[in-house]
This record gives structure tokens, sequence and C-alpha cells, in this order.
């Protein structure tokens, strides 16, 4: 009965909805509530008391069966290997849920994939002009807004790039006001950023002409 009792493990569920949780589960399917890595720390901690604990029943029998009054607490190179390949997939698991492999690695990309990029006018002033170029290219060209359309303060708009990723994937955007100021941001990798935000902290105090 006690090792019924033993195989019992607490029902983990979530915060915010009550929504019954798997172990390793980092986001509620329900509410999309997002689990503290608290609680993912706690799962790993769980799991690892779990290896011990299977460690010291195997170091339990080997002493039976050898009759060795002493004897290192050390299980066979078998169950070594299987704790080590079992930690091992945890991790990868926890990091994959968690996102945390892609921040260290960076997200994959489709090398043929043409990107579409939004823009987002946060400097306060009205933008009468946006440039897009490779930032391997000495020129910005032509202005992707077309004629008369202004991209008012806290507005966006969405353009679709002319080259795979797999050709560029560095690019320089600039924005003119109404007033002729520029504002840049330079070398954006538009495979990590989808979207690109522009501040007044992106001006250009020694102001340069639109080749």
């Amino acid at each position: 009965m006690s090792d019924v009792n033993e195989k019992k493990d607490t029902v983990k569920k979530c915060p915010s909805c009550g929504q019954t949780l798997g172990s390793f589960q980092t986001k509620c399917p329900s509410c999309g509530h997002e689990i503290s890595t608290a609680a993912a720390a706690e799962s790993v901690q769980g799991f690892f008391q779990k290896l011990e604990e299977l460690s010291e029943r195997e170091y339990q029998a080997n002493k039976e069966r050898e009759g060795k009054a002493k004897q290192k607490k050390k299980s066979p190179w078998p169950l070594r290997i299987c704790e080590a390949v079992a930690v091992m997939t945890l991790i990868l698991i926890i990091l994959k849920l968690t996102g945390v492999s892609e921040s260290l690695t960076g997200p994959s990309y489709n090398p043929q994939e043409v990107p579409t990029i939004t823009i987002v006018n946060n400097i306060g002033y009205e933008v009468r002009e946006v440039y897009i170029s490779p930032s391997e290219h000495d020129h910005y060209g032509s202005n992707w807004l077309v004629s008369d359309q202004v991209l008012n303060d806290t507005e966006n708009a969405t353009f679709t790039l002319f080259e795979p990723l797999g050709t560029y994937r560095l690019y320089d955007i600039r924005l003119v006001d109404l007033d002729g100021d520029t504002y840049t941001r330079f070398r954006v990798d538009i495979a990590r950023n989808r979207q690109i935000i522009f501040t007044f902290s992106n001006i250009d105090y020694a102001l340069r002409s639109i080749p």
C-alpha cells in the first residue's frame, strides 16, 4: 500500500484558471497563463529527487547482495548513463518550452522566405518618408510610402521586402518627418525583428540628405 501512495504525484494546476497542467508545462493551454520559472525549477528539483531515490535503492540492493559493510554510494554505470540522458533530455525540453533555447541560438528561419516587416512610428511626429535598404548598400533608394501617404504618430505600416532572407538579413531603415528630420536604425536583423519601433531617441542630429 505504501508503494501505491508513493507513486502518487502532486497535481499541478494553473494559478489563474485552475486547469490541470502537465509536469513540465510552462503555459496554461486553457487561459495562456505563463507558469513562473520557479514552478519549472520545482519540477526539475522533483525530477532530480526521484533520480536520487532510484540511486539509493540500487545502492541498498547492491549492498545486500554483496554483503559489504561499507560501499560507496554510487550507482552502476548503466544507471549513470540513463541518468545523464534523462537529465539532458529534460533540460532540452524545458529550454524549448520556456523559449530560452531560442534566445541563446536565435530563431530559426527559412532563407527562401521573403519577409514582411512592420514599422511603428512612436517618434511623436508625422512621418512622410520611409526608406528601407540592405545595410551593405550605399544608398537608400526610393520612398516606400505611396504618394501623399503620411504615417501618423503611433501608427504603423507593413512592408514586404524584395529579397529573401538568404540574400539580405541586415537592413538600415530611415524615417523622415514633416520637418525633414531623420530617424535611423542601422543593421536591423529582420530575421529576428519583424516589428521595428522608432522613437524620438532614433533621431539623427547630424542631418544628412537621402540619396
